[in-house]
């Protein structure tokens, strides 16, 4: 009875085996291994997961403002070098178990991890600002793919750029043949990979502050892959993906605008932005903020623009400048005067904004302040100015104030002049009305000795009186030497 107890499960086991087969996708491996994050696949058009109000606080700048805006709002929350955030990110379209390779651009199981050695259906972890040159960035979900393990160690070290495509530059990976290249110290990965690397690199300089020419031949080829291969549907995925696992996304996945705004504002970006609006539109309306800044002579004030709409690509012009320059909207101030700045757009030369800068004297800082004694012996009644040194000596505000620490004892006037009231000992302190520098003195007061010449009839008896105290003293030195003889017999 047992026998056939065992037999009846054992078929119904094998049963239930089958059935779940029967449901596998025809061409999809079983893994060896579980997933570690297991999602229904991607596939049609993607769209990023927030909205434009996200970058609300970066609307409207450009240049090194808009840079550190990015910087101060979007940075990453929760970094990982963990395998499942890029089984996860780099998932391939309509294939839920395999990841995408970056270079060579063939799925391969979300479980193949490179092992002991390479092969064409192993995968591992690639870093576009290298691991061992650039560790800081070494665990940022936004800068490391999936990619096949053997091109990424032909990439090893090597910056990006464009070699020529040649049969000897070109490679093969276990008999597959790439539209991947290697000359000298550069490597050129395949069209399809460009405009990711570029936007990972534009990513990574911004958040890391590295320079884009530590990793590429030049910043004007990452610029330029940026723009020739626009943000495709797997980038907007891969963005939402790591910005669910990390907590940050890449600006210029969601905005491929900022890229001008920031390098080249000059140049518009044509394409669409997957957030919605296209920088080849003009404004209709130009905002300069701040509209009326006041600045010193050899000091700087950014503006920034805001457009109702489009494009906040503009050209900058001072209308006088020897009283204030402007670059990328920058001011300096220049000299004394009143100037106008105007922001005019580089899609429509009749919307302009404009801003009003004060440039006022420059003001000098005091640096410090000392008095030309420390101490002071007074007598009552009696009065003296102590002198004060401010630097440096062409200091702006030059204003101080004096206080007596007992006024009773010591006073002191706004001019520095100490006078003593009554014996005993007060500071005076000074302080700058600029930076509250401070010096101080300490006073002693004491009375005023007696002058015998103004003193009649007391003056000779004192005299008299040091007279006798004299002969007095002789006398008795001579009491003590008689009596001395005396008892010497």
């Amino acid at each position: 009875m047992n026998q056939t107890k065992s037999l009846i499960s054992k078929v119904f086991t094998l049963s239930a085996l089958a059935i779940s087969l029967a449901f596998v996708p025809i061409g999809h491996a079983i893994l060896s291994s579980p997933i570690e994050e297991t999602t229904y696949a991607w596939t049609g058009t993607q769209t990023p997961s927030v909205t434009d109000s996200y970058y609300s606080q970066a609307s409207g700048l450009t240049g090194s403002t808009l840079k550190s805006k990015l910087y101060t709002f979007n940075k990453p929350v929760s970094t990982s070098y963990d395998w499942g955030r890029y089984e996860a990110a780099d998932e391939a379209y309509d294939n839920s178990n395999y990841v995408i390779c970056l270079y060579t651009r063939h799925d391969i199981p979300k479980s193949a991890h490179v092992g002991g050695s390479y092969s064409w259906d192993t995968w591992n972890r690639e870093h576009i600002y290298t691991q061992s040159a650039f560790p800081n960035s070494d665990t940022d979900n936004h800068n490391i793919f999936a990619c096949e393990g053997q091109i990424n160690n032909y990439r090893g070290n090597l910056k990006f750029g464009e070699v020529t495509h040649n049969s000897t530059n070109q490679l093969t990976v276990f008999g597959h043949l790439t539209n991947n290249y290697k000359a000298g110290s550069y490597f050129e990965p395949c069209d399809e990979a460009k405009g990711e690397v570029a936007r990972a690199v534009l990513y990574t300089s911004l958040y890391y502050n590295y320079t884009i020419s530590s990793i590429f031949q030049s910043e004007a080829i990452a610029l330029k892959w940026h723009a020739q291969f626009p943000v495709t549907q797997r980038e907007i995925f891969r963005n939402n993906k790591v910005h669910t696992l990390q907590g940050n996304r890449n600006p210029y996945v969601d905005h491929p605008s900022y890229a001008n705004s920031i390098y080249n504002p000059a140049t518009p970006y044509t394409d669409a932005d997957p957030l919605g609006g296209s920088t080849s539109t003009a404004p209709n309306t130009i905002t300069l903020s701040p509209s009326t800044p006041t600045i010193e002579v050899s000091k700087t004030v950014t503006l920034n623009v805001t457009v109702d709409t489009g494009s906040s690509s503009v050209t900058w012009a001072s209308s006088n400048n020897s009283i204030a320059t402007v670059t990328n909207g920058v001011v300096t101030g220049v000299a004394v005067g009143t100037v106008t700045i105007t922001a005019t757009s580089t899609l429509n030369s009749a919307v302009k904004g404009t801003a009003t800068i004060t440039v006022a004297e420059e003001t000098i800082p005091v640096t410090g302040i000392s008095l030309n004694k420390d101490t002071l012996s007074l007598t009552v009644g009696n009065s003296e100015t102590l002198v004060a040194t401010i630097s440096p000596s062409n200091a702006t505000n030059k204003n101080v104030t004096w206080a007596s620490s007992n006024s009773t004892i010591v006073s002191v006037s706004s001019t520095g002049e100490v006078t003593a009231k009554e014996v005993g000992f007060a500071t005076i302190t000074i302080t700058t009305e600029d930076g509250s520098f401070t010096d101080t003195c300490g006073v002693t007061v004491e009375r005023e000795p007696i002058n015998p010449t103004n003193n009649g009839g007391c003056g000779g008896s004192i005299a008299i009186s040091s007279g006798l105290i004299a002969a007095l003293s002789a006398i008795g030195i001579a009491a003590i030497l008689i009596k001395k003889k005396k008892f010497s017999k």
